[in-house]
């Protein structure tokens, strides 16, 4: 029944292409950094398709190499219901050493992605109040550097492979001394476990991955583990709603559900004859996406199941 059903769930986003990850960039003069930066924004597919749908951002360091991994992982994802659809914010780098390093330029490159991007990104796009950080290596080393100085900052953290070792472990030395610790994300590559040893906060381990190819997988990862509490697999549309009431008073926004979420509802309850249970989810569909290509189709379904019976 459980196989059924997913592969039913399946079905239904294989009917969607993901989005060829159309992007946006932006350029903005930086008094803090006193220079021009360069923000590549990838939109969610279903950005243009509403004027009031507002989204999450995760803020990419490394954003010339890793924007397209990013917004790989984002998109997928978001379109399964696995995490909530994020608008992505690539940074390029014009000064890797100087901007990330903490005891160089990161306390001034921390206050240009606080009161200059961010705000002009909220300005500009519809958005949520939740903004994620994430970096690999020296961007992730700062990540974990600019957690111990603005845990408020953001809500959410994700460190891939984080140069830990800088310094003689300073930022490593800070992090274990916090106690507050949230939403925070390491993910390490088998080559920097064999290497360093053991880190205290990591989450995941990806033995097959050297540090350079860790981004891609780790970043996956990361974005699972950071929101695995958003998806549910429910039995009735009321435990759906409690959750996402749960969700939105964590989240510190109204969580919308996602159509998955009541697709699952849904088939679970034709599995089980239940149609009036059945028959809700799919009034909760209809209403929050009367335009879903989908939902003649259930709708007729569900009508002759109901009528076999």
């Amino acid at each position: 029944m459980q196989r059924m059903r997913t592969i039913r769930v399946l079905l239904v986003v294989a009917l969607f292409p993901l989005p060829l990850l159309a992007q946006e960039t932006m350029q903005i003069r930086s008094r803090v950094l006193n220079e021009t930066r360069t923000a590549i924004v990838h939109l969610p597919d279903a950005y243009a398709q509403s004027k009031t749908a507002a989204y999450p951002v995760l803020y990419m360091l490394d954003g010339g190499t890793n924007h397209r991994i990013a917004a790989a992982a984002t998109s997928f994802l978001g379109v399964y219901g696995t995490i909530p659809e994020l608008i992505v914010v690539a940074i390029p780098n014009t000064n890797r050493t100087r901007d990330f390093t903490p005891n160089d330029g990161a306390p001034k490159f921390l206050q240009f992605l606080t009161t200059e991007l961010a705000p002009r990104i909220e300005q500009r796009y519809r958005t949520r109040p939740m903004r994620v950080l994430a970096g690999h290596s020296l961007t992730a080393l700062f990540t974990v550097w600019a957690m111990t100085r603005k845990p408020d900052a953001f809500f959410g953290w994700i460190a891939l492979d984080p140069s830990l070792w800088w310094n003689d472990g300073a930022v490593l030395k800070e992090l274990n001394a916090r106690k507050d610790i949230r939403h925070f994300v390491m993910i390490r590559s088998g080559e920097s476990q064999r290497r360093r040893g053991d880190f205290p906060f990591t989450n995941l381990v990806l033995p097959d991955e050297s540090h350079g190819s860790l981004p891609y997988r780790g970043m996956y990862e990361a974005l699972k583990l950071l929101f695995a509490d958003y998806a549910i697999d429910a039995a009735t549309v009321r435990e759906v709603d409690a959750h996402y009431e749960t969700l939105s008073r964590e989240y510190g926004y109204r969580v919308s559900v996602p159509d998955m979420a009541w697709f699952s509802v849904l088939y679970r309850n034709e599995e089980q004859q239940k149609w009036n249970e059945a028959a809700l989810a799919l009034e909760r569909l209809a209403a929050q996406s009367p335009h879903h290509p989908e939902l003649a189709d259930e709708r007729a379904r569900l009508e002759e199941l109901r009528k076999k019976q």
